[in-house]
């Protein structure tokens, strides 16, 4: 488990200071038809957009926004879990996933850009308010609040119903 904080966290430090420099680990393809070895980013974009189906209406501002479409695009492609009809013809080929795959890392860069003014707005927002109590709380040798003229440890504070 340390390592796999330690990873993210490096994943994290690497986006937030540049994110230019973020390359997703990606795995390799042999087409068996032309023999030749491709970049295949499909499983890691696969994995990414089932993380950002798991709070779909968070990503909202993202999908209603078309340079914020267009950022996801490739990886919307090569990771959606039932393509559009047009959109498979876009994802036949090795060598299209291949073009694909090469654009995940510009994409999460404009992705990390996209959230920065939400992340800079809620990071202004207090994390932690204090609570604050409608009346002073009641010590234990005050005089009860229910007006019996006893020490709140012996009348309303003993017992597990207040009378």
């Amino acid at each position: 488990m340390g390592l796999i904080l330690r990873h993210m966290n490096g994943i994290v430090w690497t986006i937030e200071h540049d994110p230019e420099a973020f390359g997703p680990m990606m795995s390799t393809r042999i087409d068996p038809n032309d023999r030749r070895e491709y970049l295949d980013g499909e499983m890691w974009a696969y994995g990414f957009m089932d993380g950002v189906e798991l709070l779909r209406k968070d990503w909202d501002p993202l999908f209603n926004d078309p340079a914020g479409r267009e950022a996801l695009r490739p990886i919307h492609l090569l990771g959606a879990e039932n393509p559009k009809a047009e959109d498979l013809a876009l994802i036949q080929t090795p060598d299209q996933r291949k073009r694909l795959s090469e654009k995940i890392p510009a994409s999460i860069a404009a992705i990390y850009r996209f959230w920065l003014p939400y992340r800079e707005a809620m990071r202004e927002q207090p994390v932690v308010t204090a609570a604050t109590r409608a009346q002073p709380k009641v010590g234990r040798n005050d005089p009860c609040p229910c007006g019996s003229g006893k020490k709140f440890k012996r009348c309303c504070g003993r017992s597990a119903s207040i009378h």
